[in-house]
């Protein structure tokens, strides 16, 4: 029977006891290769642009837009 807020039953362990399985650590794993993806595809869109409309003319909205993700993503990418 399914029981409703923060009770545990023998039927639904919690997935978070214990240490990592390898489910979370493929997660984990596949978010750095995302990151690392991510990394490279604005590294080259922003040498790229710069390199075509020079770095003063370059903005961060074209970095963002030439790697096919948000200004937000670009930022946040940038803050890592």
């Amino acid at each position: 029977m399914y029981k409703m807020g923060h009770e545990k039953s023998a039927e639904q362990p919690n997935i978070r006891d214990g240490p990592i399985g390898a489910g979370e650590a493929a997660l984990r794993d596949s978010a750095g290769r995302d990151r690392a993806v991510r990394r490279t595809r604005i590294l080259v869109a922003a040498r790229r642009l710069m390199a075509e409309k020079g770095v003063k003319q370059t903005t961060l909205a074209d970095i963002a837009r030439e790697a096919g993700i948000s200004p937000g993503t670009l930022s946040d990418a940038l803050q890592q």
